[in-house]
């Protein structure tokens, strides 16, 4: 069993973009999936010195077959990218893949995108 804060993990794509995967195996409500995916995501992009950030692409796991390994790695059914970025979060659930962009403070293409600030302070006095 993954712990909770552990279900959400990710990894760089470049200076701005990061990569995010919810796993299987820890929490599977989907409001509190949504709250640790957009925590996680806020703290990385306010560890990285930007301020806001947007969702690039959203990937839809395929169900985890009763036959396959626990561990095997998740396959997608389908991606869908958002060009230009989008500020609604998409449905989250376990095995979900999303690619964010980080946005300085001062770049007005991130004016309106989601404020980590603002959801980092709402949400890790609770999670």
């Amino acid at each position: 069993m993954v712990g909770e804060r552990d279900v959400v993990q990710s990894s760089s794509l470049t200076a701005d973009t990061e990569a995010v995967q919810v796993r299987r195996g820890g929490a599977s409500d989907e409001e509190r999936l949504r709250q640790l995916t957009l925590l996680k995501i806020s703290q990385d992009c306010l560890a990285r010195g930007y301020a806001t950030f947007a969702f690039t692409s959203v990937s839809e796991p395929k169900p985890h077959l009763p036959n396959r390994a626990p561990d095997a790695p998740i396959e997608f059914a389908a991606t869908q990218t958002f060009d230009p970025a989008s500020a609604t979060v998409p449905a989250i659930e376990p095995g979900t893949r999303l690619t964010v962009k980080f946005f300085k403070q001062d770049d007005p293409a991130g004016a309106d995108f989601i404020a980590a600030p603002l959801i980092a302070a709402n949400l890790a006095p609770t999670l």
